[in-house]
This record gives C-alpha cells, structure tokens and sequence, in this order.
C-alpha cells in the first residue's frame, strides 16, 4: 500500500475529489485528503477564490504542507489548481516524497520559493483548452521546468475545463481518467519497493506523456 497525499482545488473537497480519492483506496491505498477550506464546498470557482483570499493563501498552503508531516518515506502528492502551491512546496521541502503531480496548475520558483529539485518527478496535466492555466503563466512556469532538463513532464489534453475532475463534459471525462491512471500508476510503481527507480525503464507511466 503507497500512501497518497490529494491536495484539493479551490472549490473543496466536491464529489469529482471525493470519486478520485475512493477509487485510489478501492485500489488498495491510502489516501490523505486534508481539507483546506473548512469544510466548505463551492458551486463556483470564483466562490472559492474569494472565499480563499479571506483565509489568506498561505494559511492554506500551510495546511497542505502541514498535512505530509505525519506520511511515511515515499508518498505521492497530488495538487489540484490551488493545491499546486503546497504540493510544489511540500515536493521542495520534504525529502519523502517520492513525487509530484499537478492538475490545472503550475508555480514558477518565485511562488514555490525554492528551485525545483532535480531529482524529484513531477508531472503536470491540464486541458489545453483552459484559458486559467494558459493565462495565469501556469503553462510558461510547466514549460521553463520542462526545459530545464529535469524529470519534469507536461501535457496538455483535450478540453477546455480548468477543474476538469469535477465536469461532466466527455473530454474532462477523458481527461479524469487520464489523470486517475497516471497517479495509480507511480502508486502502484512505488508500492512495490523498487530500489532505484531511474535504473527502470517503465514505459507505462512515460506513454501518457508522449
């Protein structure tokens, strides 16, 4: 069993956050879902951004972050849109995680606050067609990673919703799925106690980044 720690976006934890999570336990792991926002579940993303502003972003980061204190060497940190920012800062600052994946978002190293480290996966997926990722600098702070050289990949699916988990438009469908087999694949790949994994090749998890 590999732990996973899901960071949700601004709306709360909604039924699309909840779905996810009980399909990664029904797979036999566990999964940590820290609720940032109080209890509070919101019809719209605006909601939640206004809502968000009030808390003060960084006291919200700071539950994320204080969420993996208590996880075992070796967890997954999922960040959704607003849980981008304690999932990247919890990937620069604690050395169990073992990595990092993002959905509807991604921080330049000034909104981290640290560089990226080279040797820590991260994986970025967002609809191409959403204007927030496109807009905010999300997509230009994903390429500049990539670019670096580290093992740091992006893609971009079909779409257009910016919290595609939560949509019932077939191509966030589509992209939820993607975004499920992705995450149960570096669970299951951790869960079985590889010794090193840049010595493995693993075409399986690389082929939802070609």
């Amino acid at each position: 069993m590999a732990q996973l720690l899901l960071l949700h976006h601004v709306r709360g934890i909604t039924p699309g956050v909840s779905a996810l999570a009980n399909a990664w336990r029904s797979a036999g792991h566990e999964v940590v879902v820290p609720d940032l926002l109080d209890g509070k579940v919101f019809d719209t993303v605006p909601e939640g951004v206004d809502y968000a502003r009030s808390v003060g972003f960084e006291t919200i980061s700071a539950r994320g972050e204080e969420a993996a204190a208590d996880l075992s060497p070796g967890f997954v940190v999922l960040g959704l849109s607003l849980g981008a920012i304690p999932a990247m800062r919890v990937g620069v600052g604690n050395d169990a995680v073992a990595a990092v994946i993002l959905a509807g978002a991604c921080l330049d190293e000034d909104g981290v606050g640290a560089p990226w480290p080279r040797s820590l996966p991260l994986r970025v997926l967002a609809s191409e067609g959403d204007e927030d990722f496109v807009m905010d600098g999300d997509l230009a702070a994903a390429e500049a990673l990539v670019a670096r050289g580290d093992d740091v990949k992006l893609r971009l699916m079909p779409g257009q919703e910016h919290l595609f988990m939560d949509s019932p438009d077939p191509a966030s469908l589509t992209a939820t799925e993607t975004l499920y087999e992705l995450v149960l694949r570096w669970l299951e790949r951790i869960d079985e106690s590889l010794p090193d994994e840049e010595d493995i090749e693993d075409p399986v998890e690389d082929d939802l980044f070609l």
